[in-house]
């Protein structure tokens, strides 16, 4: 074995030697960039993953149960139990009276407070007579559409947010058509 290189390197003319050479430095060359751009596509890769997180809310949000749960989950003795309990009091209580100072300020201004869904926030069709009431007038239904994405006063994960907005004004009993795509409260 050792013969035959040997003999391959005297075998070789100049030309394929200075060939050689120049090959092993452009693979030198070519694998350096491949490891800084290694190094770019695994910041890029957590990046990624840091706004999918952002997305989704794993990141930072916490909704009450996963508070509580979280006390509960840290809970091994008696003492840490009672800890935990008001833990979870203490962000029930915080929700409740947020509830409650919304309704006192909605009675001070002598109306009723919006419906709400489960999540604390306010429907379509709750959005859409706000508007109309600001407004003072029928609105027309592209002039509703374009307020309710340009403000993102909805959240929703519809492609079609038109046809969720059609579907509501058409089966909505607090909002009437008062013409051809123009809609009013009722």
């Amino acid at each position: 074995m050792v013969r035959m290189k040997a003999n391959l390197l005297t075998d070789l003319s100049l030309s394929q030697v200075k060939k050689l050479v120049t090959i092993k430095e452009r693979t030198e060359k070519l694998s350096a960039q491949k490891q800084k751009l290694e190094k770019d596509l695994a910041k890029v890769d957590r990046e990624l993953a840091r706004l999918f997180d952002e997305l989704t809310g794993l990141s930072k949000k916490k909704t009450r149960k996963k508070v509580k749960r979280k006390a509960r989950a840290k809970a091994t003795g008696k003492k840490a139990r009672r800890v935990a309990k008001k833990t979870a009091a203490k962000v029930g209580k915080k929700a409740g009276r947020k509830k409650a100072v919304r309704k006192a300020a909605a009675k001070k201004a002598g109306r009723k407070a919006p419906a709400r869904k489960a999540g604390g926030k306010l429907t379509l069709e709750d959005v859409v007579v706000g508007l109309i009431k600001k407004r003072g007038k029928p609105i027309p239904f592209q002039d509703l559409l374009k307020t309710i994405t340009r403000k993102k006063l909805v959240k929703t994960r519809s492609s079609n947010f038109d046809n969720v907005l059609r579907r509501t004004l058409s089966t909505s009993s607090k909002l009437k058509r008062a013409g051809r795509g123009i809609y009013d409260v009722a």
